[in-house]
């Protein structure tokens, strides 16, 4: 990784910036032709990506966390943190447009400018944040946040169009195209200002730039009076070294000292070999350097082939939007809005059902509370059980048989007491009274022939209490809480 300026992919002074703070600035090569495989395959392919960027995220995450602290005290974001995020924010950005169909070239696994892939990235120079507004960011991001995620919710709809699109003509359409690149410029200025804290430079230009607008790539600073002509861009521009065809008239010279002669693109500068000598002091872009590892060595400078590929410099930075794309980002915005009301509407549907037993939660109450009922039934008949078997055994010895049923009393009221635990749907739960009403009732008739005191007593007290229609009774209930629980 290395930390040159991210904001100046194209040599020059320091420019005149026509905004003021610098926005993020991403600009995509026009439609091309796409393999179709690997259109057909773009989530495959993308694959090794997700992976690298979901653990690159969590450092950016802890990076943002340290640099929002330092941003708060010192007003700058700290160096490390410009470094990191930026190639973070480079990375992602063309990991998307590569996802988003904008492009059919594998994106490298670099933090650094690629200037041979079709998407690149301009972030502008560490800027003086307000520290108000970074203690109060995230309150600050919330309407870019909502449009983010208006955007975002449409990204899986319209894109299966997309990909239906590309697969079937090998192209994406030119409107949906630069749509998609507005959309993922849009979302990169959101990060980089939200969480990355890289600009103070609010989101927007969601519509495009408008006819005003102006660029810093796109306007060089004037030449000196008195230089004479550049060859500028009228010179060689070769990948090797090799001549290749002008591209016409001379151009503009970028940062030629005056009382000197020029240096354009292409031709070697004047002074010591260096990136900060006066006319950039190498040779231009295309040429080959002096044998330095740097911009016009080849492989490495701008207008030289980048990682095998051609280099990529966009006409402008400035983003105009065709009628077509413009119907196509208020598509995104009206879909993801309608499947933010269909989220919300489902999400204010569940919470209602779960607050008056939905069906979801009752399946699960349901499932626990067979469990938890076939657990306090078990334990109760083990009791009665054990009083029909010791009740047997007393050979009609009062005492013995009341004291198995204040031993039985104390289980149905045990049982009763556990049926008040488990919150049962609301559906079963009249069932689940009945069964409580006759275990109470059962605690308390076997409680009266425990206090029987003569035979003749208990006799008439058994007969007064039905207890044998009783625990018949007790048992259908039993039987249709559970029938009514697995309904659940």
């Amino acid at each position: 990784m290395t930390a040159f300026p991210s904001y100046q992919p194209y040599p020059g002074a320091e420019p005149q910036y026509a905004v003021a703070p610098p926005p993020i600035l991403v600009a995509a090569a026009d439609p091309a032709p796409q393999r179709r495989w690997t259109v057909l395959l773009r989530l495959i392919l993308a694959v090794p990506h997700m992976i690298v960027l979901e653990a690159l995220s969590i450092a950016a995450m802890v990076i943002a966390f340290v640099g929002w602290w330092g941003a708060l005290f010192t007003g700058r974001l700290p160096e490390f943190a410009v470094t990191y995020q930026s190639g973070y924010l480079r990375w992602m950005t063309r990991f998307y447009s590569y996802l988003c169909l904008l492009t059919d070239a594998w994106p490298p696994f670099s933090f650094d400018d690629d200037p041979g892939y079709p998407v690149r990235v301009a972030i502008p120079a560490p800027q003086r944040l307000n520290r108000g507004a970074v203690f109060f960011r995230c309150i600050l991001v919330i309407p870019a946040w909502f449009l983010a995620t208006l955007i975002g919710n449409a990204i899986t709809p319209i894109g299966f169009v997309a990909w239906l699109i590309t697969l079937i003509t090998g192209r994406l359409p030119r409107s949906l195209h630069v749509a998609y690149l507005a959309v993922v410029r849009y979302q990169a200025r959101f990060y980089g200002y939200g969480w990355l804290l890289l600009t103070p430079a609010y989101p927007g230009g969601l519509y495009g730039d408008g006819q005003a607008t102006a660029t810093w790539a796109d306007a060089p600073p004037d030449a000196p009076d008195s230089a004479p002509p550049s060859p500028g861009y009228g010179t060689q521009e070769s990948v090797y070294g090799a001549p290749a065809s002008p591209y016409g008239t001379p151009g503009p010279v970028f940062d030629t000292p005056a009382g000197s002669q020029p240096g354009g693109w292409g031709t070697p500068g004047y002074g010591a070999p260096g990136y900060e000598a006066p006319g950039y002091g190498v040779p231009g872009y295309g040429v080959p350097g002096y044998g330095v590892p740097g911009y016009g060595v080849p492989g490495y400078g701008y207008g030289t082939p980048g990682y095998g590929r051609p280099a990529f410099q966009p006409a402008t930075w400035l983003l105009r939007l065709t009628s077509g794309a413009r119907r196509w980002v208020t598509a995104f915005i009206v879909i993801g809005a309608l499947f933010m009301v269909g989220q919300t509407a489902l999400n204010v549907v569940n919470i209602t059902n779960g607050l008056h037993g939905f069906h979801g939660l009752d399946s699960i109450r349901g499932s626990i509370d067979r469990g938890q009922l076939s657990t306090s039934y078990s334990a109760l008949n083990r009791t009665m059980t054990s009083w029909e078997s010791a009740t047997t055994d007393c050979e009609h010895n009062l005492t013995c048989v009341t004291k198995q049923d204040a031993k039985a009393s104390r289980g149905f009221n045990t049982f009763a007491d556990q049926m008040y635990d488990p919150l049962v749907p609301r559906g079963a739960a009249a069932d689940q009274d009945r069964l409580i009403a006759d275990a109470r009732t059962l605690s308390h008739d076997f409680t009266r022939l425990s206090k029987s005191t003569t035979t003749a007593g208990y006799e008439e007290t058994f007969a007064s209490t039905g207890l044998q229609q009783q625990l018949n009774a007790f048992n259908q209930d039993y039987q249709a809480l559970v029938d009514k629980l697995r309904t659940y």
